[in-house]
Order: C-alpha cells, then sequence, then structure tokens
C-alpha cells in the first residue's frame, strides 16, 4: 500500500498555479453526504442514499501578515483552492474546488509562534485529480 506523507502538504489559493498558503502547518478537508433514509412499512432495513454532497476544512498556518498565500483568505471571499497532500509535483493526487473563507482566528501563547487559522466551506463540487 502506497503512503503519502504529511511533510509536503501544500494548499494552493487561486487555481493550481496560485499562490502557496506559507508557513502551513497542517489542513483538513471534509467532504460528507447528507443521507436520506427510506423505508416502507413491514420492511426489516431501512435503505439510505446520498441526495446533497458538501465539503469543508480547515488550515492552519504560522501567521505572516506578508504571505500571498495568506492574504488571499479573508472571511467572506470566495476562492478556488487546491489541496496536495503530498505536495505539488507531477504525479501526485490533490482536490480542489470553490469555497468561502468563513473564519480565520488568530492564536498566540508566550512559548510559540502565532498562529492563524482558515476556515472554510465548499461552493459547488470538490474535485480530485493527479498533478500533470
Amino acid at each position: 500500500m502506497a503512503k503519502i506523507h504529511g511533510h509536503g502538504g501544500v494548499i494552493k489559493v487561486g487555481g493550481a498555479s496560485g499562490q502557496s498558503v506559507g508557513n502551513l502547518q497542517s489542513w483538513n478537508l471534509d467532504e460528507q453526504g447528507a443521507a436520506t433514509e427510506g423505508y416502507s412499512m413491514g420492511e426489516s432495513w431501512a435503505d439510505n442514499e446520498v441526495t446533497v454532497k458538501k465539503w469543508s476544512g480547515s488550515a492552519e498556518a504560522y501567521f505572516d501578515p506578508s504571505d500571498a498565500g495568506q492574504i488571499g483568505l479573508d472571511v467572506g471571499d470566495v476562492v478556488d483552492l487546491h489541496f496536495y497532500p503530498g505536495g505539488d509535483a507531477s504525479g501526485g493526487h490533490f482536490r480542489s474546488g470553490q469555497a468561502v473563507v468563513t473564519g480565520t482566528p488568530l492564536s498566540a501563547n508566550k512559548d510559540g509562534w502565532v498562529a492563524i487559522t482558515f476556515n472554510f466551506a465548499g461552493k459547488g463540487a470538490l474535485t480530485k485529480g493527479t498533478v500533470a
């Protein structure tokens, strides 16, 4: 089984040739489907089907107010995002889609770097592909 190490992960804002989010520490992507249950009287088992799909996620980075990738992620912005789990080299896998930025909380503590989290919700389909 092939494994992908997360240390090479990348998020690009503005499409495949867009700006990478600098100082990226982690990201997550959650694709879901709403299940509709159906059954008739006398049946012993329910039947479920996915009707509507949606996706959302977040990314955490060390805060850099001059980073072009981070600057492009303000609350309310609608952006094209590309997610590369193991990096954006040829042959790598990615997910992409348009999303709205729903939050940008900052956090700091006395013993570490200031961090920023970017929360987003998908606007339409999340697509899967391979880097050319």
